[in-house]
């Protein structure tokens, strides 16, 4: 998505209490979803947007779902996950 650049510090850990938070939207207008991502560094830091940050949005604060979903299906697990047995 190329915000990898733009976020991550290369061979350092996230602070910690770092987070991501990606909100669902749809638009009035057109009745499209759309997604925002927001990013905190550290406990302390406040929480902003990222979403212009991903190459895939043209640098607009709402991005379409699909941009999402096309990502996740890249990055998607194909194992399947064991069975726990209680």
């Amino acid at each position: 998505m190329g915000i990898e650049r733009k976020v991550i510090v290369p061979g350092v850990y996230p602070e910690y209490a770092a987070a991501a938070f990606i909100e669902l939207w749809r638009n009035e207008s057109d009745s499209q979803p759309y997604f925002k991502l927001l990013y905190r560094a550290n406990k302390t830091s406040p929480i902003y947007p990222i979403t212009k940050e991903i190459s895939e949005c043209d640098g607009k604060e709402y991005c379409p779902l699909q941009v999402f979903r096309d990502f996740a299906e890249k990055v998607k697990i194909y194992k399947p996950v064991p069975e726990v047995s209680i």
